[in-house]
């Protein structure tokens, strides 16, 4: 087995087939798929059925569904990606293939385009080309099943950047490439519902802060330097005025949510 794509999940009813469909299409035949399911309460397990085998149970985070994943997977590659997704037709070939010519490389980003029917999408589509490159914020997705085995894969006692931790362990086994297909991610949240989120994050953000206190508060927490980030590409701004002006307001609601979190 070349290849296993681990999808960690829980009442994702309404994204999963998406997703799942996505994975039928893609260009590259020697693949699995596996689902870690967190016990839902809807139909997203036996939607997971009628696509794969390999479908298990278990919880409560992330972090430990995945690398329940990792325990069954036979790939020699590993992609982790999410129910609210879609893959480009060609993401597992350009994965694969970057990775054989490049032994030296540690993981492969992936770039997302947020997709959907509101406001809120077009804003997250917006900050996601505004942030394209930035080490600090993208995460790696694709790795070496090996490599991850050697570090322990993810960091259970984390909740919150998980990813963000993941790549900096991965990175000391070398650099991260990039492919030029994408993975599609659909945003169909209200505004208030991703601020909802974005508090609960920063309420378990603590133990991924003291794993990396400089690079936290120089980088990912430093409101000025993400403030930086987005005026880094003005051409994009002058595209999409009212994305940019809805993007500021998400970002200091963001960082509302960070101060209520930590001070409530």
């Amino acid at each position: 087995m070349e290849l296993s794509v681990i999808c960690a999940t829980k009442n994702e009813q309404s994204n999963l087939e998406r997703l799942l469909s996505s994975l039928k299409k893609q260009s590259f035949g020697d693949f699995e798929m596996i689902v870690i399911d967190n016990f839902s309460k809807d139909q997203t397990r036996k939607i997971a059925q009628n696509y794969t085998k390999l479908v298990f149970q278990k919880g409560p985070e992330r972090t430990v569904q995945r690398n329940f994943g990792l325990t069954k997977a036979k790939g020699k590659y590993v992609l982790f990606v999410d129910a609210d997704m879609q893959l480009e037709p060609t993401v597992l070939e350009e994965c694969s293939n970057l990775m054989d010519r490049n032994p030296k490389l540690a993981g492969i980003v992936i770039d997302e385009i947020s997709k959907g029917s509101t406001f809120l999408s077009k804003v997250k589509a917006l900050e996601k080309q505004l942030a394209t490159g930035e080490e600090t914020i993208e995460a790696a997705r694709f790795f070496r099943k090996k490599d991850l085995l050697k570090i322990g894969g993810y960091d259970e006692k984390l909740i919150s950047g998980e990813d963000w931790d993941l790549s900096q362990r991965m990175a000391k086994f070398g650099p991260f490439g990039r492919i030029k297909s994408k993975i599609y991610h659909f945003e169909n949240q209200s505004i208030w519902q991703d601020i909802k989120k974005k508090y609960y994050y920063a309420k378990n953000i603590g133990p991924y802060i003291r794993k990396y206190p400089k690079l936290w508060k120089s980088h990912q927490a430093n409101f000025r330097n993400r403030l930086k980030i987005l005026f880094k590409k003005p051409d994009l701004i002058l595209k999409h005025p009212l994305e940019f002006l809805g993007l500021l307001f998400l970002k200091s609601a963001h960082f509302a949510a960070f101060i209520a979190a930590k001070y409530l």
